[in-house]
């Protein structure tokens, strides 16, 4: 559960990198501002797009482990982040579109 907690926090952040892209509009290319490495961009896209499933399993099986009263050894920090980053991804991918 701690790998995965992890990796469900590093799609997190990608999600908010990739939510401050489309704010900034950072995925236009424009010849001010050259962008390279587009391969990163792309990774953290998918990461974010793919991110929020990911999330949400994550934030069940925390909730079904609260529920059985099983010990988890996952930061305090973290879960607030992820459940907050969850509101903001179903905000963002079912609620503003």
């Amino acid at each position: 559960m701690r790998f995965f907690s992890k990796f469900v926090f590093i799609c997190n952040v990608c999600f908010l990198v990739s939510a401050c892209m489309v704010f900034f509009k950072l995925y236009i290319n424009d010849t001010k501002f050259p962008q390279p490495l587009n391969f990163v961009k792309g990774t953290v896209v998918i990461l974010a797009e793919f991110g929020w499933i990911l999330n949400f399993i994550f934030v069940l099986l925390v909730l079904v482990f609260l529920l059985l009263r099983k010990k988890l050894n996952i930061p305090h920090w973290l879960l607030v982040f992820n459940g907050a980053v969850l509101l903001l991804q179903i905000w963002y991918f079912f609620i503003s579109k």
